[in-house]
Order: C-alpha cells, then structure tokens, then sequence
C-alpha cells in the first residue's frame, strides 16, 4: 500500500511539472483513492512545487507565427517569476506588460526588480486576480504576450 501511495504522489508531480495539472487542481483535490485487491486507501495528493522560469519557449500559432511566452527548461508553461529572476523569461514579460498592456515595468533589461513586481501587480488587479506581483500560472492563465513572425522580429500584436 506504500508503495501505491508513492506511485500516486509521484503521478501528481509528474501532472504538475509538466503542466498536464494546474498545481491549484492537484492541491485542491483532497485525496485520491487507491484501489489494492480487496483493501481500499485515500492517500492525500502532494502537489509538486510549481517550478521557476528559467527560459523562454517558442509556440507556433500559424506556419509563420509565434509566441514566445516564459517557460520552465523550454517544456512548461506552468512556472513563477519573483524579484530577483533574470533572464530572456523576463524580459518577454516586461515587454508583454509595456507592448500589449501599456503598464510600464520599468528598465526592459530581463532583470524582475520593485517595477517589473508592482507592473504585474497592475496587471493582476486589472483582471481581477490575487495581485502579489509575482508571475505564476494563475496571472499565465489572463496574460497575453508578443507575437513574432519567423524573422523574430515582432509581429505589433499579442495573444495567448
């Protein structure tokens, strides 16, 4: 039966980093129940722990159009930026808070500083949403981001 348990937990993080589960889904969900032979067990679900940003990833929306939105190693979509993040990851964020919102984020120069976190904060309470300042997917899920045409160069509107 522990092993069963392990192998359901292990399946919720699983679910979760690779983005097939909101981290929200899997926490929400009390218990899952385990089935061996005659006997019956409720194991909690332990989400894994949304991953951070590290890179930026490429989504082709036509055959010459992309966009390119923050991403955990280039796989999920599912990951959280906070003061102190650097990276390409933040500086599509500050240029998708200036470009297709008009919220200034400050310095576009990849570093999430007190502008970047109170320019998402902004965001967060324009839609609606628990307004922390930090990117995660909740604020993902509302965000709109620049698109590109297969130059790279920036096609002047955004989407999800």
């Amino acid at each position: 039966m522990k092993q069963a348990t392990r192998l359901a937990t292990a399946l919720a993080s699983i679910l979760c980093l690779t983005g097939l589960i909101s981290t929200t889904a899997a926490t929400s969900a009390a218990a899952t129940t385990l089935r061996s032979g005659p006997v019956t067990a409720t194991a909690p679900i332990v989400a894994a722990a949304t991953p951070h940003c590290n890179t930026r990833l490429a989504v082709y929306i036509t055959s010459t159009r992309q966009l390119v939105v923050p991403s955990y190693n280039q796989v999920t979509r599912n990951c959280i930026m906070n003061t102190g993040a650097r990276g390409s990851h933040v500086w599509e964020l500050q240029t998708a808070l200036r470009d297709c919102y008009h919220i200034n984020p400050g310095p576009i120069d990849g570093k999430y500083g007190p502008l970047t976190k109170a320019a998402v904060a902004v965001f967060q309470q324009s839609v609606k949403i628990k307004d922390d300042g930090v990117y995660g997917p909740r604020t993902e899920d509302f965000m709109r981001f620049r698109v590109y045409d297969n130059r790279g160069a920036w096609a002047g509107w955004c989407t999800q």
